[in-house]
């Protein structure tokens, strides 16, 4: 067995990726649905994707890496994925479902557990903190055949951003992300090392660990 770590705190380039219409939005208008390859997510109305560089991937012929079709990032009236992290905004991280998540609470201050969350009818774990003055809710939920991670900032240096779990759009996310595809096929590099989460650690994003069968 392959044990991959994996720690985000991430700060990626946009990328490229396919949306089409589908699904309502919880903010009253229509969301749109955005395909990551491994996984779809609606895109609730005043929201704006921005897929994620995988910087471990092999460049393209133009010197560009390839967008991560494990995650994505998505912020509430952000022009850019800069202008978004003093804003309303969630990342989410896909998982198979043999993959062991493991919480990093340790890196967090004034750590609270999350009560009372369900998506879809499945109870879901997670828990409050802050790190570097960003303060998340991190939702963890797992499915028969995914698990996510849903990081939602919810205040910047105490300032609140407006959402937290229980928004309307928050949850119009949640519900609706699914697995659309078996995992691609297992890249010949690592995924993530340390040297990540050191290029990325005065950014902003949530940490997290994990560990996947080969």
């Amino acid at each position: 067995m392959a044990v991959l770590c994996v720690t985000v705190l991430a700060l990626a380039a946009c990328g490229g990726g396919n949306s089409g219409g589908g699904g309502n939005s919880g903010g009253g208008g229509k969301a749109e649905t955005y395909d990551t390859g491994v996984f779809t997510v609606s895109v609730p109305s005043g929201w704006k994707v921005f897929p994620q560089t995988d910087m471990f991937g092999e460049k393209d012929e133009q010197g560009n890496y390839p967008v991560d079709p494990e995650t994505i990032f998505l912020a509430k009236g952000a022009s850019s994925e800069m202008d978004a992290y003093g804003k309303a905004n969630i990342r989410i991280y896909w998982y198979t479902p043999e993959t062991t998540v493991m919480e990093l609470r340790s890196i967090y201050d004034d750590v609270t557990d999350l009560e009372g969350i369900t998506i879809n009818g499945i109870e879901c774990t997670g828990f409050k903190g802050t790190s570097l003055g960003y303060t998340y809710e991190i939702v963890h939920y797992k499915t028969d055949n995914a698990q996510f991670d849903f990081n939602i900032l919810v205040a910047v240096d105490g300032k609140e951003t407006g959402v937290t779990w229980e928004d309307p759009d928050i949850k119009t996310i949640m519900e609706f992300v699914k697995r659309v595809r078996k995992c691609l096929p297992r890249r010949p590099r690592p995924r993530c090392f340390d040297a990540k989460f050191a290029r990325n650690a005065a950014f902003f994003g949530s940490p997290k660990s994990r560990k996947r069968a080969a």
